[in-house]
C-alpha cells in the first residue's frame, strides 16, 4: 500500500492534500503541533503569481501600467 493511501495517516493529520496551480498533491504536514493540531502546509507561489502586487507596492505602478507591461510582453 502506498503511504499516501493509508487512511490513518490522514486521520492523524500526518498527510494533507493541497493544490499548486492546476495540480493536486498529497504531502506530509509539518511535524510540529500546536495544541495537538498540525499546521497547514501551503504551496509556494507560482511564478509571476504576485508580480502585479510587487510592482504596485514596490514601484507604485497602477493597474493600467501593469496591464501595459503585460500586453507588451515585458512581464
Amino acid at each position: 500500500m502506498e503511504p499516501t493511501n493509508e487512511p490513518t495517516f490522514r486521520q492523524r493529520g500526518i498527510l494533507q492534500t493541497t493544490r499548486h496551480g492546476e495540480r493536486t498533491m498529497t504531502m506530509s504536514t509539518w511535524s510540529v503541533r500546536f495544541d495537538g493540531v498540525p499546521s497547514e502546509v501551503r504551496p509556494v507561489p507560482l511564478p509571476g503569481e504576485h508580480t502585479a502586487e510587487v510592482l504596485a507596492d514596490w514601484l507604485g505602478l497602477d493597474t493600467a501600467s501593469v496591464a501595459d507591461l503585460r500586453r507588451d510582453g515585458i512581464i
